[in-house]
């Protein structure tokens, strides 16, 4: 329901999604939880489930299920699958988790991926947000993925939460079944708030790291 309001119905008729556990052999790596999304729901590997880590197991659901609006419904082009991609959906579960618990939460939630943003930054120096360098490794990805969510915490910022709601409804119905690209959303967004958007995409898309205002209005250190 929270996706629904945020990005629109995945589909005019009612839908039903599925939460499936796939039945695997084997023990999964300790800090890792399996999952997969495909047209009509999620597949989780069944021995996370078994491990008992909820939190863990609910925000990788999350992020797969926002996959469903980017990725199925809405397919990124080929120089928008960080930003409208892994991006978006990381965004997504904190957006889940202001619902679940408010502000305190999201901010928690944000105050998470910059943490995880600067551990990975320390290994790998790619703040890629449209085009990865060719050959780029998983955490180049992850670097890049985080900054991305990020990124759209503060459009939310600027926008208010129910602008950014509006922007981005109208932004997914207008790009269903293409190649969806920022250029897009940020006109979907001035449209809905009367702002100039330019400032805040040069800020995050031209320059590399996390803008200092964002920063200090996160409390958070360098």
């Amino acid at each position: 329901a929270t996706f629904a309001q945020a990005f629109g119905p995945l589909s005019k008729a009612p839908r039903q999604l599925r939460i499936v556990e796939a039945p695997v052999s084997g023990e999964p790596a300790a800090d890792k939880i399996t999952a997969s999304s495909f047209p009509d729901g999620i597949l989780l590997d069944g021995r996370s489930l078994a491990r008992g880590e909820s939190d863990a197991v609910l925000e990788r659901a999350e992020y797969e299920l926002a996959r469903l609006w980017f990725g199925w419904h809405s397919r990124p082009s080929p120089d928008s699958q960080i930003l409208l991609g892994s991006g978006i959906s990381q965004f997504a579960v904190a957006l889940a988790a202001e619902d679940r618990g408010g502000q305190a939460m999201r901010r928690a939630e944000v105050l998470r991926l910059l943490a995880l943003y600067d551990a990975g930054r320390a290994r790998v120096r790619s703040d890629a947000l449209i085009a990865l360098p060719s050959g780029a490794g998983r955490e180049q990805q992850l670097s890049s993925s985080y900054r991305a969510a990020l990124f759209f915490a503060a459009l939310e910022d600027q926008a208010s939460r129910m602008n950014f709601e509006l922007a981005m409804r109208r932004f997914v119905a207008a790009m269903t079944g293409q190649g969806t690209a920022y250029q897009e959303l940020r006109s979907a967004l001035e449209t809905a708030t009367g702002q100039d958007f330019a400032p805040i995409f040069r800020a995050w898309l031209d320059r590399a790291g996390i803008p200092d205002d964002f920063r200090a209005r996160y409390g958070a250190a360098r």
